[in-house]
């Protein structure tokens, strides 16, 4: 958890200059229990959101107000059946502006969302098991260029 926790401070830093200037998406890609709600959580939390910060299972979605033209925006794919139904959360709103997006189980609406993504910050994180508590956690991050 502590690692973990670290690695979204890292993340966040890396990406500190762009919030409120850019769309910024995390698709997190893991089995069940690797740590994507944890890691989620820990990237929300330091970003400032003093609320409660749950896994979206049932509701598909939560929303935090980081400032006044900024939303966090968080995604649990894991119960869509059709990448469609990201319809359903109005994707032209939060992937407008320079929101923050995080999506666990992302690997069931990567390929929809694609094209929302043109000029977005997009971070791609994977977490594996190697054990009862430890995993292997791989990311790439693509946009800050631009």
């Amino acid at each position: 958890e502590n690692e973990t926790e670290q690695l979204a401070k890292q993340i966040l830093q890396e990406v500190r200059l762009l919030l409120s200037k850019k769309l910024i998406v995390i698709e997190l890609y893991g089995d069940l229990g690797a740590g994507k709600t944890y890691f989620s959580k820990f990237f929300i939390r330091h970003l400032g959101i003093q609320a409660m910060v749950v896994s979206p299972t049932f509701t598909l979605c939560n929303e935090y107000e980081l400032n006044a033209g900024t939303k966090i925006y968080h995604i649990d794919a894991y119960r869509m059946y059709q990448p469609e139904e990201v319809d359903d959360l109005a994707p032209e709103r939060m992937f407008a502006g320079p929101n923050i997006v995080l999506i666990e189980w992302a690997n069931k609406v990567s390929k929809y969302i694609a094209p929302y993504l043109n000029h977005a910050v997009l971070i791609k994180l994977k977490l594996e098991h190697l054990g009862p508590t430890s995993r292997k956690i791989q990311y790439t991050i693509s946009g800050i260029e631009q």
